[in-house]
């Protein structure tokens, strides 16, 4: 079975989770990023920003990973 890690991180919380769970594994990581990028205003609790109104708005970012991380899986 082919199996692979997604994730996506704004702080780097979740990169940490994601490579201890690929090290248990041993399934490659897969980033995915934002598109358009964040901006550091866009995850700054202090004020509106665009990661929370996405998801009080129920609109979900679309998300550009690496495509040639796909076709590398074993």
């Amino acid at each position: 079975m082919k199996a692979a890690i997604f994730y996506f991180t704004m702080s780097g919380n979740t990169e940490l989770a994601a490579k201890e769970v690929a090290e248990a594994t041993g399934a490659p990581l897969v980033r995915l990023h934002a598109e358009p990028p964040y901006t550091v205003d866009d995850i700054d609790w202090t004020i509106p920003m665009r990661a929370a109104q996405e998801n009080i708005k129920i609109i979900r970012c679309c998300l550009a990973s690496n495509p040639s991380a796909l076709t590398s899986l074993p």
